[in-house]
C-alpha cells in the first residue's frame, strides 16, 4: 500500500508543475432584430437574418480531435427584449442521408442534431442546453459544476423549427429570456457553445473545441457578446392540472376496502415566480405524480436500504443545487447524500395492528400538501437553494368487523433543505453549506419510533488549480437527531449501526438514549484532466452516531475507508478501436461468495418514428454468508447464516412512437424474476476472526433437518436428540411485472395532455428453483392491478 501511495504522490507532484495549456476563446457578436424578429419555421427568409455575421469555423472532436469535419456549419444570433433567436445551417451534400427520427423529448441519439450551450450566469460552471433534430425533436439539459453531463430533466419552454433543402438542413430555435438565468446589466457577455451531430458518420462538431481530456466543459466556453439593453423579464408561471384515475384489483371478500376498484378525482398547482433574472421560486400544491414511470423491480436481501432515482418533477428541477453527495465509488455506498428527496412524500412507516376479521386501507404515498424552493445563482456567484415542503397527517381507515376508526400512520411532517455555495477565482474554486431539518409532529405512542426532530449540517470545498487539472475535493458532515426512547433505540440498533454488536467496545446500546450525533466526510485529491492519465487518492469517514436517513440518504455508519483510482484515457481511435480505457482498483473476497452478472442492450428502428428497445439482465450471485434469522438458545442469541444460491432475470422493455414531435405513445415493462436457495447453514461464532473459517461454525447432517411436509427446518445444535430451534423454510421465488403506457400530447408549449395505464402484477413462493418457463407462467395468472389515468395540465406564462 505504501508503494502505492507514494506511486501517486509521484505522478500527482510530477504533473503538478507542467506547462498549462493556451486559452484561446472565440467570440459572437449577437445583433438586436429591427424591427421584426424571425418567424421560427426553419427557413432563412427573414431580413434580419442578414443583419447578422456568420459564426464558422467548426472543428471535429469526435471521432479524430482536430480534424476539420466533413460538412460545413455556419449560424447566426440575434435578440430582441424577450427572446434569444439561433440560427444553423447545417451543410450537407447527400441530404437524402441525414437521419431524421421522430422520438421523445430528449431522445435524439439516433439523429442528426445541432444544438446551443448558454452559460447566462457567466459563472464558467453552470450551461443551459438547447438541441433540435433535423426531425424537429427538442431536447434540453442544464450542466452543473462545469461537467459535460447533462440533466435531461429540465424541461423549459422554447420553440424550434427544421427544414431539409438540397444543400442540408437549417434549424431555428427562439429561446425566451425567462427561460434563462442572468443578472441584471446594462451589456452582457455570456459563455457560448455550438455543436453539431452526424449520425451516419457519428462525427460531432464544436464551435469552440473542448478537448477531450479537458478538467471542465463550460469553462471552455466562447463568449457571446453583443446583447444590451435586456431586462429580466417577470417571469410567473403557472401550471394547473386536473386528474381522473381509476384503480381496478382483485376483490377480496369480507374485506370493505378490496371492492374491486376505486375512483378517484382530483387537481392541483404548479407554480414559478421569477424574483429576480437569476433567483426562482418554484411552488406546488397538492402534486400528482400519477405519469411518472414505474420504479424497477427489485430483490433486496441485504440489511441496507436501495436508493431509487428521483422522478417527481417538482423535486427534479433545479436539483443540482441542492446537491451534496458523499459517496464514493459505484456501489450502494456511492449514493450517500445528505439530500435525499425521496423521503419527502415516501410510504408511511406504519402499518396497523390488526386481528383475524379485520382489515385497513393504509395510504400507498404520503401526500405532499405543498412544497417551495427557491433556487438560483446571484451575479456575486452565489448560488442558492431553499426548499419547505410539508406533508400530511397520514391516516389508515381500519374496519374491525363492521367497526370503522382511522389510526395514524405517518405524523404531519416538515422538511427543510438550506444550500449555498460561493464560486471563487473566476469557478475553478468553490465553498459551500448545507443545513437540512425533519420535524414531525408525534401525538401518538405508536408512532414514537419515529425521530421528533433530525437536523444535519455540512460544509464542502473543491479547489482546482492548474487550468482544472488538479484539484482537492473536502466535505464535513454533523448530525443531530432527538426522540423517544423508541426511536432512539431503532437508530441503534438499525443496519447502519449494530450498537449491540458484541465485538464493537467503544459504542454501547443505551436503551434510555433521548438524542444522537455523530459526524463524517471525505477527502479526495487527484488528477481528472489535461492528459490521459488520471487518478484519485482519498478516504471517507463516519463516526458512529452519524444518521442522515430522515432526509438523506446513508447505508452505513461506523467506517473508515481509504481508497485509490488509476486510469489511462486513449481518446482518439486506435486500430478497431474508438475509444480506450483502463483503469486500476482494488477490492477483496471471501472465495466463495461471487456475483456474476450477463447484459445487454437491443435496440431496433424499423421506422423513423418507432423505437423499441430490450435490456435483459441476468444475476446468478452466490453468497456464503446471507442472514436468515436471529434464534435463542439459553439466553444467548444465534446469528444463522447461510450459503445462498440465487438467479435473477430482469428484462427492461421499451416502444416508443412518436406521431410528430410533440405527440408519443410511450410503453415500459418489466417482466422481473428472481430464485434463491438456502444451503449450508451455519451460525457465527467469531465474527471478527483474522481466518475467515473461523467466523462461524456450519451445521451438520446430525445438527439440521428438513421436514418437507411443514417446509421447516430444525436445528440440534447441541446433539442432544432434543430440538433447540426451528425456522421456516427460507427459500423463495419472487416474480414481478411493472408496466406504463403513456400517450402524452403537448397540445401547446408546456400544456400537455396524459393518459395512462399502469398495470402491477406480483406473486412468490418457496420452490427455491429457478424455472423461467414456469415462474413466467406463473407471474401472467396472477390477477393484476390495474390503474387508469386522465391528466390534463395548462401552461400560462403572466
Amino acid at each position: 500500500m505504501r508503494s502505492v501511495v507514494f506511486f501517486l504522490l509521484l505522478i500527482f507532484f510530477t504533473h503538478l508543475f507542467a506547462a498549462s495549456p493556451t486559452d484561446e476563446r472565440k467570440v459572437y457578436r449577437a445583433v438586436k432584430t429591427n424591427p421584426h424578429p424571425p418567424t421560427i419555421d426553419g427557413k432563412i427568409n427573414d431580413s434580419t437574418w442578414n443583419r447578422a455575421a456568420y459564426g464558422d469555423g467548426f472543428i471535429q472532436v469526435d471521432p479524430v480531435e482536430g480534424n476539420p469535419p466533413s460538412k460545413k456549419t455556419y449560424f447566426k444570433i440575434c435578440y430582441d427584449q424577450k427572446n434569444l433567436y439561433i440560427l444553423i445551417y447545417a451543410y450537407d451534400s447527400e441530404p437524402d442521408k441525414i437521419s431524421r427520427r421522430l422520438s421523445r423529448r430528449d431522445d435524439i441519439q439516433y439523429s442528426d442534431f445541432v444544438g446551443v450551450v448558454i452559460d447566462s450566469y457567466f459563472d464558467r460552471r453552470t450551461g443551459f442546453g438547447f438541441t433540435v433534430t433535423a426531425g424537429g425533436v427538442r431536447g434540453d439539459a442544464i450542466f452543473s459544476n462545469d461537467n459535460e453531463q447533462p440533466d435531461n430533466s429540465w424541461d423549459p419552454i422554447w420553440e424550434a423549427k427544421t427544414s431539409v433543402t438540397d444543400s442540408g438542413w437549417i434549424a431555428e430555435m427562439r429561446i425566451p429570456f425567462s427561460q434563462l438565468r442572468f443578472a441584471q446589466k446594462s451589456e452582457h457577455i455570456w459563455g457560448l457553445n455550438i455543436f453539431r451531430y452526424i449520425y451516419r458518420k457519428q462525427e460531432l462538431t464544436e464551435w469552440q473545441l473542448i478537448p477531450k481530456d479537458a478538467a471542465g466543459f463550460v469553462s471552455y466556453f466562447g463568449y457571446l457578446k453583443g446583447i444590451k439593453g435586456i431586462k429580466a423579464p417577470r417571469r410567473i408561471e403557472l401550471l394547473p392540472y386536473s386528474v381522473s384515475r381509476l384503480s381496478k384489483f382483485k376483490r377480496e371478500e369480507g374485506n370493505p376496502f378490496a371492492t374491486g376498484r376505486n375512483l378517484f378525482f382530483g387537481g392541483g398547482l404548479d407554480g414559478k415566480i421569477g424574483l429576480t433574472g437569476d433567483l426562482t421560486v418554484d411552488f406546488t400544491i397538492n402534486p400528482d405524480f400519477g405519469q411518472v414511470e414505474a420504479d424497477p423491480s427489485e430483490m433486496n436481501l441485504t440489511a441496507f436500504e436501495t436508493f431509487f432515482e428521483e422522478k417527481r418533477p417538482f423535486f427534479i428541477e433545479g436539483k443540482n443545487i441542492f446537491e451534496f453527495p458523499l459517496g464514493i465509488g459505484d456501489g450502494g455506498s456511492s449514493r450517500e447524500k445528505v439530500f435525499y428527496s425521496r423521503r419527502i412524500g415516501r410510504q408511511p412507516r406504519y402499518y396497523p395492528d390488526l386481528n383475524d376479521g379485520e382489515y385497513a386501507d393504509v395510504p400507498e404515498q404520503t401526500s405532499i400538501l405543498g412544497a417551495a424552493k427557491l433556487s438560483g445563482k446571484t451575479s456575486g456567484g452565489w448560488s442558492v437553494g431553499i426548499l419547505d415542503a410539508l406533508t400530511a397527517d397520514e391516516k389508515a381507515q381500519i374496519d374491525r368487523q363492521g367497526n370503522r376508526d382511522e389510526e395514524k400512520v405517518e405524523p404531519l411532517t416538515n422538511y427543510f433543505v438550506g444550500r449555498i455555495q460561493k464560486d471563487l477565482r473566476e469557478g475553478n474554486s468553490t465553498f459551500g453549506m448545507i443545513l437540512t431539518a425533519t420535524n414531525r409532529n408525534i401525538k401518538d405512542d405508536h408512532l414514537n419510533f419515529l425521530n421528533k426532530s433530525a437536523y444535519t449540517g455540512g460544509i464542502d470545498l473543491m479547489h482546482q488549480w492548474h487550468n482544472k487539472t488538479y484539484y482537492l475535493d473536502l466535505k464535513v458532515v454533523g448530525s443531530y437527531i432527538r426522540g423517544h426512547q423508541d426511536a432512539l433505540l431503532r437508530v441503534q440498533t438499525s443496519s447502519a449501526r449494530y450498537f449491540q454488536r458484541p465485538d464493537a467496545n467503544y459504542v454501547h446500546l443505551d436503551s434510555s438514549r433521548t438524542s444522537l450525533c455523530g459526524h463524517g466526510g471525505s477527502v479526495n485529491i487527484g488528477k481528472v484532466g489535461n492528459g490521459k492519465w488520471r487518478y484519485v487518492l482519498g478516504g471517507i469517514w463516519r463516526s458512529p452516531g452519524l444518521e442522515l436517513n430522515d432526509l438523506g440518504f446513508l447505508q452505513q455508519a461506523d467506517r473508515f475507508i481509504q481508497y485509490f483510482w488509476v486510469g489511462y484515457r486513449e481518446f482518439n481511435p486506435v486500430g478497431i478501436f474508438r475509444r480506450i480505457d483502463f483503469n486500476i482498483n482494488q477490492w477483496n473476497d471471501d472465495g466463495i461468495s461471487h456475483t456474476n452478472n450477463i447484459r445487454f442492450s437491443l435496440s431496433f428502428k424499423p421506422s423513423n418514428c418507432l423505437n423499441i428497445t430490450l435490456n435483459p439482465t441476468f444475476t446468478l450471485n452466490i453468497d456464503n454468508l446471507q442472514y436468515v434469522t436471529t434464534e435463542e438458545i439459553n439466553g444467548n442469541n444465534r446469528y444463522i447464516m447461510a450459503r445462498l444460491k440465487q438467479k435473477t432475470l430482469g428484462i427492461v422493455f421499451r416502444f416508443n412512437y412518436s406521431i410528430t414531435p410533440n405527440l408519443s405513445i410511450q410503453f415500459y415493462g418489466q417482466p422481473f424474476v428472481s430464485a434463491g436457495n438456502y444451503s449450508h447453514f451455519k451460525r457465527i461464532t467469531h465474527p471478527k476472526a483474522t481466518d475467515y473459517q473461523d467466523r462461524f461454525e456450519t451445521f451438520t447432517d446430525k445438527q439440521i433437518q428438513f421436514d418437507s411436509e411443514d417446509n421447516t427446518y430444525y436445528f440440534d445444535e447441541d446433539r442432544d436428540g432434543q430440538i433447540d430451534y426451528s425456522i421456516d423454510n427460507p427459500n423463495f421465488n419472487f416474480k414481478q411485472f411493472r408496466s406504463n403506457l403513456v400517450i402524452r400530447w403537448e397540445y401547446k408549449p408546456g400544456s400537455q395532455l396524459y393518459l395512462v395505464w399502469s398495470q402491477d402484477r406480483t406473486t412468490a413462493n418457496e420452490f427455491g428453483d429457478f424455472s423461467l418457463n414456469r415462474d413466467v407462467r406463473d407471474l401472467f395468472q396472477v390477477f393484476p392491478e390495474n390503474i387508469f389515468l386522465i391528466k390534463l395540465n395548462h401552461w400560462f406564462s403572466l
